[in-house]
């Protein structure tokens, strides 16, 4: 336990700035996956929600414009 504080403290200031900066990049990468996916999800059960007919007709709407989009390009 102690060992490691020490260690810390003898880590090069390049290595420590690299070791942050590639977690700072892996924790945005991964919020931004794991965001996507839930607003994924939460778009698709909304598009199947037929309680609600205004929200369904609306994700239904954006489903349909951004499939036209997605084959236009």
């Amino acid at each position: 336990m102690g060992t490691d504080h020490h260690n810390d403290i003898h880590r090069s200031r390049k290595k420590m700035l690299l070791d942050n900066f590639a977690g700072g990049i892996a924790w945005g990468f991964g919020t931004v996956i794991g965001g996507t996916l839930v607003i994924l999800l939460i778009g698709y059960i909304l598009s199947k929600v037929e309680l609600i007919p205004i929200i369904g007709d609306w994700m239904h709407a954006i489903t349909q414009e951004v499939q036209r989009h997605t084959i236009k390009n």
